[in-house]
């Protein structure tokens, strides 16, 4: 892979950083956690940030859930935060950037407490890509809360990309709105040597409305949200942040 249009030298603790965000959900968050922890080759590798609602008391209550070492007794590194209550999916974003705010991993990647990490040495597949800006996308199954697959195809591509944390530094954020994916989607139509497609690296969703989403929440359309009319990131803006990458 010749990406030197943007190499970076940085250091950084943590090859990759895994936020996710969490409501009401202690036994799901366990699931995925213990997933992420059974598929490193490296345990140091990581850092995992998990994101509560500062009245999600169930969430806490269950944290003892949650491992705290690997199968060798190895610690993991894990962080919980909490923060205000946003209006679940659609303020997202905010969590995100709570999250990427407190990582120190070379490579942002967030997701939702329902996905599965499926690939056994992921990161070592992702340790190939060190020192490189890049944008990687990865591939996923997705099923529902039964267990059934919801695409005829075997992997597709995964709507949570891996990002480089240049990317977020010369944002100065991970993400503008709910259209997060989209705003990547966008990076890579505009310069093609930011995309990855990898699908050496794949995880499960299971798609389930959460209580993070479906309680005393105002009414939105997502058709409103997810459409690039609605990005706040513009082409002038991702010219300015291109240039900032460069001289990472």
């Amino acid at each position: 892979m010749d990406k030197s249009k943007y190499i970076t030298n940085k250091k950084y603790d943590k090859l990759v950083s895994i936020c996710i965000p969490s409501r009401n959900r202690p036994q799901q968050l366990a699931t995925c956690i213990h997933s992420i922890i059974n598929t490193v080759d490296n345990i140091d590798d990581i850092e995992i940030i998990v994101r509560f609602d500062n009245d999600d008391f169930a969430s806490w209550a269950g944290i003892d859930l949650i491992p705290d070492v690997d199968s060798n007794g190895k610690p993991l590194s894990i962080k919980f935060i909490k923060g205000s209550r946003f209006g679940g999916y659609v303020d997202i974003w905010k969590m995100d950037n709570h999250m990427y705010s407190e990582s120190s991993g070379e490579f942002q990647f967030h997701l939702n407490d329902d996905a599965i990490m499926s690939t056994k040495g992921w990161d070592t597949v992702l340790k190939q890509y060190s020192s490189h800006v890049c944008i990687i996308r990865c591939g996923y199954l997705m099923h529902d809360h039964h267990g059934n697959q919801l695409v005829d195809e075997q992997i597709t591509e995964n709507i949570f990309p891996i990002v480089h944390t240049s990317i977020c530094d010369a944002m100065g954020c991970f993400g503008f709105n709910a259209s997060n994916d989209k705003m990547y989607d966008l990076f890579c139509e505009w310069d093609s040597d930011l995309a990855v497609k990898e699908y050496g690296i794949h995880c499960t969703h299971f798609q389930e409305v959460g209580e993070h989403v479906k309680d005393n929440l105002p009414p939105t359309n997502p058709n409103d949200i997810f459409t690039p009319q609605n990005m706040t990131i513009n082409k002038q803006l991702f010219e300015s942040i291109k240039k900032g990458l460069i001289k990472c």
